[in-house]
């Protein structure tokens, strides 16, 4: 089994003081490989990987150190890209980062932080996105930068470009649930975009807006 798999199920499956232990092993790991392998990227990017898991199962303990393996985790991605810049899953990874530091970020009230890293998340996914058009996965993570920072925007009351961030993200959870409508992500993911629009219409007091998303997001899927 890869290390970097190893590392995602052991989180999901142990406490998170052992999950966060497993991880720190992998992490000093990956980087002892990384170090002796440098022509080898992949080593890098499950580096990049288990700071990214540690940053997560250290947000779920409370703790305000994720921010700090996300910020090491993006030194890591962005060099691996940098050298690497046709490889488009470390560069869809890379925008990942960005967005989980994002998160990180105005969890912790770091609203100017946090709006840098959404913003720089989604040139990163736009990019794999347009050389890959054909790939849903590429696609639904442009769509989710989308959404979380179209979120994050209503959340610090500026719901203009609140509404130009979900627009534009429900464009993309349209296409993917008319193209797979069977992949249950798609479809949820398009409803509660669908809300978070009307709800925004709603709260400017433009209710006529507000009824045709809501309409649709109760419609049959």
């Amino acid at each position: 089994m890869d290390l970097q798999v190893y590392c995602q199920l052991t989180s999901r499956s142990i406490e998170l003081p052992a999950a966060i232990k497993s991880i720190e092993s992998a992490r000093a790991l990956f980087e002892k490989l990384s170090a002796a392998h440098p022509d080898n990227g992949a080593y890098a990017d499950s580096l990049a990987g288990s700071l990214s898991n540690l940053s997560l199962m250290q947000r779920d303990q409370g703790k305000h150190e994720d921010a700090v393996a996300l910020q090491a985790a993006l030194g890591v991605q962005t060099r691996l890209v940098e050298r690497l810049p046709d490889e488009d899953d470390y560069r869809n990874f890379l925008g990942a980062i960005y967005l989980n530091l994002g998160l990180a970020y105005e969890s912790g009230d770091k609203f100017a932080e946090a709006e840098k890293a959404f913003v720089q998340a989604l040139p990163h996914y736009r990019k794999v996105t347009d050389r890959h058009p054909e790939v849903a996965y590429y696609r639904q993570a442009y769509a989710m930068g989308l959404t979380e920072l179209g979120r994050f925007y209503s959340d610090i009351n500026k719901p203009e470009q609140s509404l130009v961030s979900l627009n534009e993200a429900l464009a993309i959870w349209r296409q993917l649930a008319a193209r797979d409508p069977e992949i249950s992500v798609n479809n949820r993911e398009l409803a509660r975009c669908l809300a978070d629009v009307g709800n925004l219409y709603n709260g400017q007091g433009r209710h006529a807006e507000a009824l045709p998303p809501h309409q649709e997001g109760l419609a049959p899927a």
